[in-house]
């Protein structure tokens, strides 16, 4: 997985719908990215769907591969 739900999370619940294989999952208080189960949309036209409809800057961070 490459990407990381921070702190700077408001638990709005635009990137859970959001996510073509259900990865996010509703915590408490932050949402968490399920790390099995995210594929990093790599099948997904376009790229990722939870970053572009955050509202909160920084909340969802895209992690390089080591």
């Amino acid at each position: 997985m490459a990407f990381q739900i921070t702190d700077r999370c408001t638990a709005c619940d635009a990137c859970r719908p959001a996510c073509p294989v259900t990865a996010v999952e509703k915590g408490s208080p932050l949402y968490a990215i399920k790390a099995d189960v995210c594929n990093d949309c790599s099948d997904v036209l376009g790229g990722p769907r939870c970053i572009p409809v955050c509202p909160e800057a920084g909340a969802i961070i895209h992690l390089p591969k080591a």
